[in-house]
Order: C-alpha cells, then sequence, then structure tokens
C-alpha cells in the first residue's frame, strides 16, 4: 500500500513538474515574443534573420540604456543609423500581456548604413520615451549579401 501510495506521489509531482516547465515556456515564448506586424508591415519581403547578434546591457537607467551588440556568427551584420552609435530604433509598448508594435525612428534623411564583422562589436545609447507605458527598443539588422532581416531587442525599460 505504502509502495502504491509513494509511486503515485511521484507521478504526480512529475505530472505537476512538466505541466508547469510548459507554461513557464510558453510564457516566456508569448511575452519576449517581438510583434509579428514588425515583419508584416517593415520587414515583409525578407527571410529571418539567421545570425542574431548578441546584446549586452552595460547599463540601465530610468531614461535609456548603453548596450553593447557583438556579432557573433560568420556574416557581416547590418544596420541603419544616424552615426555609428546612434542605430535606427524600433519601439514596443507592454499592452494587456503583450508587447505591441508603436513606432520607429524614421525621418528619411540623414541616416546611413553601417556593417558589424564577424567577431565585432558596437555600443550604442539609447533612450525610452517619456511615456507612463512600459517599452522595450529594438534594432533592426540584416546580413550582409543575403535576404535575411529582423529585429533584436535591446534593452527593456525598467
Amino acid at each position: 500500500m505504502l509502495n502504491r501510495s509513494l509511486q503515485f506521489s511521484v507521478l504526480l509531482l512529475l505530472a505537476v513538474t512538466l505541466i508547469g516547465t510548459i507554461s513557464i515556456r510558453n510564457w516566456s515564448l508569448r511575452h519576449n515574443q517581438i510583434d509579428p506586424r514588425w515583419r508584416n508591415e517593415v520587414f515583409y519581403d525578407c527571410e529571418d534573420l539567421e545570425n542574431k547578434p548578441s546584446v549586452t546591457v552595460d547599463a540601465l537607467y530610468r531614461t535609456g540604456a548603453k548596450v553593447t551588440l557583438s556579432n557573433t556568427g560568420h556574416t557581416t551584420l547590418c544596420y541603419s543609423g544616424y552615426g555609428l552609435n546612434h542605430i535606427r530604433t524600433f519601439q514596443e509598448f507592454y499592452i494587456e500581456g503583450e508587447w505591441k508594435k508603436h513606432d520607429w525612428e524614421w525621418c528619411g534623411t540623414g541616416a546611413s548604413e553601417f556593417e558589424i564583422l564577424p567577431n565585432a562589436s558596437v555600443t550604442f545609447e539609447i533612450w525610452f520615451r517619456e511615456d507612463e507605458r512600459r517599452e522595450r527598443i529594438l534594432g533592426g539588422f540584416g546580413e550582409k549579401e543575403t535576404n535575411r532581416s529582423g529585429l533584436v531587442v535591446l534593452a527593456t525599460e525598467p
């Protein structure tokens, strides 16, 4: 009798652990997913980015962040900006449990194309908008000489 109760308890514990792990993983994927409308409206004619850069947040403050982006892949990454350390950014707000597309930095003048070679890094200063909603800032990247591009989360407002 004790042996059967112990087996049942162990099986129940394993089932609860598995269900909890799946729930946390699915919540994390939804919680961190980039709004698919960006792909539909801005990156619609491209394949997904394969060489996703590594982002390190060097400093995070209420109004912005300093981040270092490293190209750990084998292809050259390209980005548009108003200077080597001023990447054009995309903004999402956290609304009703999801990150929602909001706006992007685009004036149409003064932007240039910059490259990050494999095993190289670049540092960006990014700024959060003065708004009551929680926001995160993304950067757009493409892989040189391919049709692959996409967004990468640079920093999330604390």
